[in-house]
């Protein structure tokens, strides 16, 4: 688990706590960089970042989609621009997300967190945990073994994250862990569009899947979204393997020809996220809830 240097003050009003052992962790002086929390009662480290990458199937010398991204991810407002612009999916989400934030501050000041953010950031008051090194992530840790006091947190977000956990029950019940009574948990997870692993792609939920995932909490509101963006994201895959003949740079290189040719056909699920029947198709669910 490291800190980094960071300028929001909601980090200091945080307590931590030893996934192990349980007992208090002293907060980190507000100027460190890569602080690593260390529990002086089990001498417990968290070597955060290195066994997420042995499990999956993403080999980082020959994916250079993977690569690719992990570059511009070095600026995360660029290659937040460059998603919204060229990816197959209507970021349209993204909007709900903040109007959901939006009313959880409006009745109080409120302390979250945005769990496997990745380059993602809503707010000074919404901590950033992700388990690598990211510019904008305030605590890099295991979010399965959350190091940090139970009950202190109004809201947590995972936007686009339980598919690449091998086992995102844990993380549902580290959530219900450290939220007040009466928080929220949001949840924004894929349906139907192809395998992206950054680095891993574990699994898909429908509606009842992430209501069963979240059956200790009151299920507040469902939507779905765009299902040109799921057409989309199995073409331009379908014509990339077709033309890339078994080589994954040509498969690459086709792939972003047909994403940046094709992307502009995505804004016709302005219209399709009305039909209530495309969300049998849909490339991404929205789920709020609330703890009991």
């Amino acid at each position: 688990m490291k800190m980094k240097s960071s300028t929001k003050g909601s980090m200091n009003l945080i307590r931590f706590l030893c996934p192990i052992c349980k007992s208090s962790i002293s907060s980190p002086e507000k100027d460190a960089i890569d602080f690593k929390l260390c529990c002086g009662n089990c001498s417990y480290e968290d070597d955060a970042g290195n066994e997420i990458l042995e499990v999956g199937t993403t080999n980082s010398k020959v994916d250079h989609l993977y690569n690719l991204k992990n570059l511009i991810k070095r600026f995360p407002r660029a290659f937040l621009v460059l998603g919204y612009l060229f990816g197959p999916l209507l970021p349209i989400f993204q909007i709900d997300v903040y109007a959901a934030l939006k009313r959880v501050r409006s009745s109080q000041g409120i302390l979250g967190l945005n769990l496997g953010s990745g380059t993602s950031n809503f707010g000074d008051d919404i901590i950033n945990i992700d388990f690598f090194k990211y510019k904008n992530v305030d605590l890099v840790a295991d979010i399965t073994k959350l190091p940090l006091v139970g009950t202190q947190f109004d809201i947590a977000i995972l936007t686009e994250v339980i598919e690449h956990l091998p086992h995102p029950e844990l993380v549902i019940g580290e959530v219900s862990r450290v939220l007040k009574k009466n928080g929220f948990i949001l949840i924004t997870s894929p349906f139907m569009i192809g395998f992206h692993g950054s680095p891993n792609d574990f699994q898909r939920f429908t509606i009842p899947g992430l209501k069963l995932l979240l059956k200790d909490f009151e299920i507040l509101e469902t939507k779905s979204y765009g299902p040109t963006g799921s057409l989309l994201w199995i073409f331009q895959e379908w014509c990339a393997a077709w033309l890339s003949f078994g080589s994954k740079k040509a498969h690459t290189f086709w792939l972003i020809f047909f994403m940046l040719f094709t992307a502009p056909i995505k804004i016709v699920d302005l219209l399709l996220n009305l039909n209530p029947m495309s969300a049998n198709i849909a490339s991404t669910f929205y789920i709020l809830a609330q703890k009991k």
